[in-house]
């Protein structure tokens, strides 16, 4: 599966060091495999629950347990969800967009995104500053179509170009989105994804334990995989940004 994540130059504003890379392209193959097992989980969950094997029983119980826990969808044991649950067929329906979605040799339509590292792309630009992206002699001031400011992004490869201000309600600080425990973001609208210097250095999708709480952050319990799938729900689902 070739993915259709376009990254920074190396050394540019966004880009990723090697070790984060490599993370990135572990995990992007770790949250493809848990989506695809979603997805036949999903299929499985159809059926009534096995009658003769008590390990695919209890895996069938699991995977129920699950999907309650995480969508609220009962799953009818002696029938199992049928093939006219809508509320399953739309959760299995995500699953297979998402797939569709990064699978760029199956796409129908252009769906490249940035895949970035960090928050240091985001360089604020006040009203008053001089507009560098304007094409006036004289240059205007930002302030002339953004009256409040706005963040200056310019991303260049060699195949793909972003250059535009953008206004998004984060604050005009240094490290804007990466602050605190945040670890990854998606501008939709732009196409874009960036994971923070906390979204590194983890367990993998298959050797953690943490426990979760009532009342943890569920934000501090996923792994760099859970975090792909989060983001690719932005960037391909109606999500929001």
């Amino acid at each position: 599966m070739k993915p259709a994540f376009v990254l920074a130059g190396r050394g540019a504003p966004g880009s990723c060091s090697d070790s984060q890379v490599e993370e990135l392209q572990s995990s992007f193959r770790e949250a493809i495999e848990a989506t695809q097992q979603a997805i036949k989980a999903m299929e499985n969950l159809k059926k009534s629950p096995p009658l003769f094997s008590p390990d695919r029983r209890r895996a069938w119980k699991r995977q129920a347990q699950l999907l309650k826990a995480l969508f609220n969808i009962d799953v009818d044991k002696p029938k199992g969800l049928g093939k006219e649950n809508v509320e399953a067929n739309s959760v299995q329906t995500n699953f297979q967009n998402l797939i569709d979605a990064i699978d760029y040799q199956k796409s129908d339509i252009e769906r490249e995104y940035w895949l970035l590292c960090n928050d240091d792309w985001l360089q604020w630009r006040a009203a008053t500053d001089v507009d560098e992206l304007d094409t006036e002699d004289p240059k205007r001031p930002v302030g002339e179509i953004h009256e409040n400011g706005a963040f200056l992004v310019q991303l260049r490869t060699p195949l793909k170009s972003l250059s535009e201000h953008i206004e998004i309600t984060i604050p005009p600080e240094p490290n804007p989105i990466c602050r605190g425990a945040n670890r990854a973001a998606t501008l939709r609208g732009y196409r874009l994804t960036t994971f923070c210097d906390a979204a590194f250095g983890g367990e993998n999708l298959y050797v953690t334990k943490t426990r979760i709480n009532p009342g943890d952050r569920l934000d501090d319990k996923l792994t760099l995989a859970h975090l792909w799938i989060h983001e690719w729900g932005h960037l391909f689902n109606d999500c929001g940004s």
